[in-house]
This record gives structure tokens, sequence and C-alpha cells, in this order.
């Protein structure tokens, strides 16, 4: 339970109580001593009430929205802090502060809002943004209050018990073709692609002597042409990502590999492929949010384990950073997709992060097209050289 700490009042009250309790008894004032006393006691009391009642009523509860969430490294998010419960800001007279508990690694990218409050929305008792700079899975909260004492000679610090989870995924920038995002409707991510609609994994084009009864008239009406229910993908593309990272890389490009390969996932699932992902000795199918996640928390030490043994299958990418050529040999690099006849399949690409050749050249006698990026390479630049260098131009929109 928090403690109660007296205001600056209350010791001068206190000496003010027991001067005149002093010279009550010292001159025989009945009113002298009558105030002294009524003071001290009311001190006291004030204190008892609020160490034994106020204090261990806690703090009033918090909900907490954030908005997004998860939020790419770089972007803003907008956290509010309001009275749970729907109630009105008359209630924040219980306490005289509120205060909200922030990682370090987030809290100089913290910004407070002025509150507001509406006719159509609750007030806010606070709203801040975070732009948060790193990736990783952070905890927010708890929202601490200071309370007060009925009479205000008392004060104490109590938290919330209400924390939230904040994930920040790798920073990412827009790798698909803007076409693949006018052809679909749905919610807009925060990313600049959207998300595409529920039927479109469900129907396919009509083609002549299709049931006119499985036509889906809402995806037709959108699209601007006949559509019909699949009960099953006409084809299942896959997208495969492999990531190999030395422990001792530069921090800067461990971060950029990280981040294009998060941004070359997110483009080919919102491209309708499956996406896939060989990282940290593990080889994993799931959702795309789920593949972010990993990459979020993803340890240095993880990433050295690099894909593990894999097949590839699909379009696939390699990431490799500088420095795994000295651990790594083509025997034990993944090897690309083959198509029976030991050529390389559309979208075998491996990208390699070093100021030297010699990583490029274990990774090409694996069988790999190499793309070499020097390691003072950006984020934005180094989208751009693996998308002209993708050998399935219809997957993320490469003109060629």
């Amino acid at each position: 339970m928090a403690r109660p700490h007296p205001v600056a009042a209350v010791v001068v009250l206190a000496v003010v109580a027991v001067a005149c309790l002093l010279t009550g008894f010292a001159i025989g004032s009945g009113p002298a001593i009558g105030v002294g006393a009524t003071v001290l006691v009311a001190l006291v009391v004030d204190g008892l009430r609020f160490t034994l009642v106020d204090l261990r009523s806690g703090a009033p509860h918090f909900a907490r929205t954030i908005t997004p969430s998860p939020c790419p490294a770089g972007r803003m998010a907008t956290v509010r802090l309001s009275l749970d419960g729907g109630r009105k800001k008359s209630d924040i007279d219980e306490f005289t502060s509120l205060a909200e508990t922030v990682p370090v690694g987030l809290s100089g990218a913290m910004t407070v809002r002025p509150a507001t409050s509406s006719a159509h929305q609750p007030p806010s008792i606070l709203t801040y943004d975070l732009a948060p700079d790193k990736r990783g899975s952070y905890v927010l909260g708890p929202a601490t209050v200071t309370r007060a004492s009925a009479l205000g000679l008392w004060r104490g610090v109590v938290p919330d018990t209400v924390t939230s989870s904040f994930v920040v995924w790798p920073a990412m920038v827009q790798m698909g073709d803007d076409r693949l995002a006018r052809d679909r409707t749905g919610e807009t991510q925060g990313l600049g692609l959207a998300r595409p609609h529920p039927d479109n994994a469900t129907v396919r084009a009509y083609n002549p002597g299709d049931d006119l009864k499985r036509v889906h008239w809402r995806s037709s009406a959108r699209r601007g042409d006949l559509m019909t229910r699949a009960e099953e993908p006409v084809d299942t593309r896959h997208a495969w990502l492999g990531l190999y990272v030395p422990v001792e890389a530069v921090p800067a490009r461990r971060e950029m590999a990280i981040s294009l390969g998060a941004s070359w996932l997110f483009a080919m699932a919102q491209s309708g492929h499956v996406v896939e992902l060989a990282c940290a000795g593990q080889y994993r199918v799931a959702s795309v949010e789920e593949h972010l996640l990993d990459l979020a928390e993803v340890t240095n030490a993880q990433l050295a384990a690099g894909p593990g043994e894999v097949a590839p299958q699909g379009t696939s990418l390699l990431i490799m950073v500088g420095g795994a050529a000295r651990s790594l040999s083509a025997q034990v690099v993944a090897r690309p997709p083959h198509d029976g006849t030991s050529r390389v399949r559309h979208g075998g690409l491996a990208v390699v992060v070093s100021d030297s050749n010699a990583d490029a050249d274990v990774v090409a006698q694996a069988g790999w097209e190499v793309l070499r990026l020097p390691g003072d390479t950006g984020l934005d630049q180094a989208a751009r050289r693996v998308i002209d260098a993708s050998q399935d131009p219809l997957v993320i929109g490469v003109r060629r």
C-alpha cells in the first residue's frame, strides 16, 4: 500500500497546535488548549482516514487504448488513458495528478497532448503520442495517481493495476505495386497498403460454363467483372524469407536486414502469398502479423542461428549480413528452390549486405542469384534494389 506524506502545511499547523497547547497550559487558557487540541486531532484523524480508507481504495481504474497497435518502428502511435467504465470527468476530482509509466526505450519519444472532450467522446484524462524508433515488445503502465486526503493535508501516490502490451514491428517501407492496393478493398493499414478483403481469398474470375448460382455478386460489383466462389484457392503461392545475421554484425546493418525482410514479407502477404519465415534456426508458416511479431522480438543470438535446414519453395528471398561467411560454407547455406532440372525458379534471390565479395561468393556457390549491397545501404534504397532485381515482376509490381 502507498504511504501517506504530509504536505508542507501540516508541519506549520502541527507547530502552531503544539504552541497553542503549551501556551494554554502555561497561562491556563482553555480556548488556547482547545484550539491546539482540535488542530492536532484534525491532523491525526485526516491522516488515519486517508491511510486506512482512501489509499486502500487504490487508484481509479483506467482504460488504455493504443492506436495503431502493433506499430511499425518510426511511425507514431497514440495512447489514450481514460477512466474505465465511461465515468464522467468530474470523477477525476478524487485525485490531484495522473502519471503514466513508460519504458526507458520509449520515454524519449513521448509527447503529451492537451486533454480534449466533446459531446460524442468521453473526456480524455491523458493522451500522448509515441514515436518508437526500435522494434521490440514493451509494457505501458501502470498509471499512477496522487490522491489527497479530505482536508488536503496528506497525499499518497497509488498505482493502477492495468498495464498494456505494446509491440513495435520492425521499420518497413512499401515494396508492393500501388496497383495491388487499388485492386483490393478493405481497411487501409498504416503502412500504406490495404488489407485484402476476406472475399478475395475465396473467389476467382468467372469462367465460361461456371454455374451462375456460384457468382459472388458483391465481389463482381466491386471488381467490375464476374467473380465466382471457389471452394479452395485455385493457385496457392508461397513466399519464403530466410535470414542470416551474425552476432558481430553492425547494429545498423542488422536492423536494415530485418526491416527489409519484414517489408518484403508484408508485400508478399498483401499480394496473396502464403508467407513462410526461416529465422533463428526455425521454420514457420504463419500469418504475416505473427511473422512481424517474431521479427520484432528476435534477438541477436537467435538471428545468428540462420534459417536452419529448410527447403525453400516458391518466391524466395535470402538476406545475409556480411561476416557470416566466416562461419558458413556453401554446403550449409539454404539452397534456392529448384524446378527439378537444377534451374533456379523465379524469385530465388539472395541479398548480401557486405562490403566484401567473400560473403556473396559463399551464397552464390549455394546456387542463389546474388544481389550485394554495400554496408551503408539504407532501407529505402535496399528495397528499390530488391524490386529491380526481382525475377517475379508480377508479384511485387516490377515494370520491365
